[in-house]
Order: structure tokens, then sequence, then C-alpha cells
């Protein structure tokens, strides 16, 4: 099964073989293949900056960027608890603190 499912992942992906051949180019196709890993480690211990908010569960940039791109803002936010825009659709997207909180809007907002 293993051998049948690499077969077919070779067959439908188009990965640039003589570019893999140097150092440069095959650093750089490893480095976009985990580059949405790195530092996961770090930011299970620490927490992480981007945050969904209502959950409270790490994220990151890429599900930032899926989420509010596109978006058209509707409101500015700014409290004492953070700053930031609600967007169309009911999202939010604040920055408080050092973290970045984005996702439903939340009945509640903290602050003054």
């Amino acid at each position: 099964m293993f051998e049948r499912a690499m077969g077919a992942l070779v067959r439908r992906l188009a990965f640039p073989f003589p570019e893999l051949r140097s150092p440069a180019g095959f650093y750089d196709f490893v480095f976009r293949l985990i580059a949405d890993y790195e530092g996961h480690e770090e930011a299970t211990f620490r927490g992480s900056r981007y945050v969904l908010t209502g959950t409270g569960w790490s994220s990151s940039f890429g599900e930032l960027v899926a989420m509010v791109r596109g978006k058209i803002v509707t409101e500015v936010l700014s409290t004492t608890e953070f700053v930031g825009v609600k967007l169309k659709s009911d999202v939010v997207f604040k920055f408080a603190n050092d973290k970045v909180l984005f996702g439903p809007v939340q009945s509640s907002e903290p602050g003054r």
C-alpha cells in the first residue's frame, strides 16, 4: 500500500528534480516543506503568537492570512486590552500584548 501511495504521489506532484540536485535548490525545497513547523516546540513551551479567538487554540500565520485575506474592514477596535479591526463576515483581527488574536467575533469584548 505504501509503495502504491508513493508511486501515486510522484505521478501527481511536480517536484523540481533538477533543482534538487544543487545544494541551494535542495535547501530551499526542504525549507519550504517544513517552514510551517519551524519553532513549533518553542511556541508550545512559551505560548503561541497567533491565537484563535474564543477557543484560545494556538494557530499559525498561514491560518491568519487565510482567514483575513480579502475581507473588508467594517470597524476599528481600540480598548485597554487590545487594538484591532472587525472584518466583514464577523471576523476579528486584534493585537493584544505579544499575541495576535483572530477568528470569530466574541459577544463581549474585554476592556474599555
